[in-house]
């Protein structure tokens, strides 16, 4: 091989394997960002329907938050009253879009479409969010997580 193809060959492999990583992490932030939420709401559920004690959706809750979400949910937890909540199906994650990233915080605008059940039947219900990870003990999690009024 001549000394030209060698130097042009490494800087083409670079290329390549940054095209390639950079889309996995994508897709692994979004698929990370889909598991948080999916966690939260179901632990919120069982502990709100007394399949777990407030005091294990907290400790469950410490896996996947850290503040100022944790704060917000333990303090819900030790005060509701959770008899007109309808149960959650399951949850989708549509068009989640990575906006900023700065030290340990990575934020996103998502569509969440959720599947509910209530007294009166099934129902759909879609919004968009803000959605903050944080870095904690290299471990994402929840740190915020508030609708977006897009009007």
């Amino acid at each position: 091989m001549s000394l030209n193809c060698k130097k042009l060959m490494l800087p083409c492999i670079i290329v390549i394997a940054v095209s390639i990583f950079t889309g996995f992490g994508v897709q692994e932030k979004q698929d990370i960002v889909t598991g948080l939420l999916t966690d939260r709401a179901f632990i919120l559920q069982r502990a709100y329907y007394g399949e777990i004690t407030p005091a294990e959706a907290e400790k469950q809750l410490y896996e996947v938050e850290t503040q100022p979400l944790l704060k917000e949910d333990i303090t819900l937890l030790r005060s509701s009253d959770y008899t007109d909540l309808d149960l959650i199906d399951r949850l989708e994650v549509k068009g989640l879009k990575q906006k900023m990233t700065m030290f340990d915080n990575i934020s996103f605008q998502g569509h969440l479409t959720w599947y509910m059940k209530g007294l009166s039947g099934d129902y759909i219900s879609d919004s968009d969010y803000f959605i903050l990870l944080r870095s904690t003990g290299g471990q994402w999690k929840l740190s915020q997580f508030e609708p977006v009024d897009l009007q």
